[in-house]
């Protein structure tokens, strides 16, 4: 039994998408700068530590730093594609009926567990910023703006798993062009 073909998306929500992918491909970007900007400090940090006997104090906190970033742009733009290796290999396994609302219920979950971090997530950051909060080492490393991507990343990745079972549950979907990404017309 095959399901009926999708609908298109309403305007409004066809613009409300767009923001979203935007978004999703922002923090790609961001994700592939922060982990080019690792490779980059520790092959330095190596060679100076090596060649010179003088190791980049700044190396460790920004990683740190740096990683949240690469973390959280990936897992956004994962979600943005709707790529779930994990969720894909469980139900490929069920009755297409069975399958569809173990997503739907699982993204129901998700939702509710990810507005949660969202929120916690985005009060932290507010909090470092105003507290002035810095990482403690060589040297202080302001902490506020690697929580706050976490934040933003939560935020759109939310907004994405929300918009994903919007998608599921009215059976709308973007019109595709023959190349695969969003027609224009």
């Amino acid at each position: 039994m095959s399901s009926p073909s999708p609908r298109t998306e309403r305007p409004i929500l066809k613009v409300l998408s767009r923001v979203l992918d935007g978004a999703g491909t922002v923090f790609l970007v961001i994700s592939i700068g922060s982990l080019a900007s690792i490779m980059l400090l520790i092959t330095l940090d190596v060679i100076l530590r090596n060649a010179f006997n003088f190791p980049l104090p700044i190396t460790i906190p920004y990683v740190e730093i740096l990683l949240a970033g690469t973390v959280a742009g990936a897992v956004t733009y994962t979600q943005q594609l709707n790529g779930h290796v994990a969720a894909d290999i469980v139900t490929t396994r069920l009755p297409e009926t069975v399958a569809r609302w173990t997503l739907r219920v699982g993204n129901l979950v998700a939702i509710a567990a990810l507005a949660t971090i969202a929120f916690t997530t985005s009060t932290i950051a507010v909090n470092s910023f105003i507290d002035g909060e810095k990482r403690q080492g060589l040297v202080p490393v302001e902490m506020w703006p690697g929580r706050a991507l976490i934040a933003a990343a939560f935020i759109v990745l939310t907004l994405l798993v929300i918009r994903n079972l919007y998608r599921d549950i009215t059976n709308t979907a973007e019109v595709q062009d023959n190349n695969g990404g969003p027609s224009n017309g």
